[in-house]
């Protein structure tokens, strides 16, 4: 029977410790005010005007600055996950309207807050005095008031400056891949222009070297214009007229025996 008690409450206990959507973590032992203050980067004191997220985000104005660096007048407090779908017990719960004097984790708004903290309803709010026991964990007597500038204009902490940081990456590979195919088309175009201008020159070469070509080649002397055609009396005026005479007699005697001959036939 023990057993069986036994082992229906360790059942229990894993159901619980296991359910989706629900997480528990331990704070420890909270440390007092005034230390929470000396040791918070950044403490201010704020209203809530809107609660969203099941009571764990809160739009808060600003109405003090109490330590850290100055502020918006609207700044958000998130004090436990974002999604509604997860829970866990250390989650801080806001009330709408009321006012705090938050210690965040961290120095910049989306401030990150839960049950572990200091983060505490303040209803001591008197001007801009700090109250005496705090002024020397403060190190000041006044508290500042925010900077007159829209919601969400304050300083950017590391996780508002990844999607910035992610476009300007693409900004600029974009440019870069511009930059390269711009090159690149240059470099094509001018390397077209370069082999073209050589293919010309490389033909007009050629033209000039084939007209070259040909004045040097010697001009065919023909047979009629052969010098071994003309003997050499041929060359001396008066031998080559003595000899077109003696041709020419020559001629007229073989012409008048071949007369002869043919009326001797006859």
């Amino acid at each position: 029977m023990r057993s069986r008690v036994l082992g229906g409450i360790l059942l229990v206990m894993a159901t619980i410790l296991v359910a989706p959507g629900t997480a528990s973590a331990a704070c420890g032992a909270a440390p007092t005010l005034i230390t929470s203050v000396e040791e918070a980067h950044t403490v201010f004191v704020g209203r809530t005007v809107e609660v969203t997220n099941r009571g764990r985000t809160a739009e808060m104005e600003v109405l003090q600055i109490w330590k850290g660096r100055d502020l918006p007048q609207h700044v958000t407090v998130l004090g436990g996950s974002e999604s509604a779908a997860e829970f866990d017990s250390n989650d801080r719960i806001f009330e709408n309207g009321r006012t705090y004097l938050v210690i965040p984790h961290n120095r910049t708004s989306p401030f990150t807050d839960d049950r572990c903290t200091a983060t505490r309803l303040y209803n001591a709010l008197t001007g801009k005095a700090i109250p005496a026991n705090l002024k020397a964990a403060v190190g000041a007597d006044q508290a500042r008031v925010p900077v007159a500038t829209p919601a969400n204009s304050g300083a950017v902490d590391g996780s508002q400056m990844g999607p910035w940081i992610f476009g300007m990456g693409l900004l600029l590979l974009g440019l870069l891949l511009v930059w390269g195919y711009t090159r690149l088309t240059r470099s094509d175009g001018a390397r077209d222009s370069v082999r073209r201008q050589e293919r010309i020159a490389n033909e007009k070469a050629a033209v000039a070297a084939a007209a070259s070509a040909e004045e040097e080649r010697p001009t065919p002397i023909t047979h009629a214009e052969s010098p071994f055609r003309r003997s050499v009396a041929a060359r001396i005026p008066i031998v080559g007229g003595l000899a077109g005479r003696f041709r020419r007699s020559g001629l007229d005697s073989a012409r008048k025996m071949s007369r002869q001959d043919r009326k001797a036939a006859k």
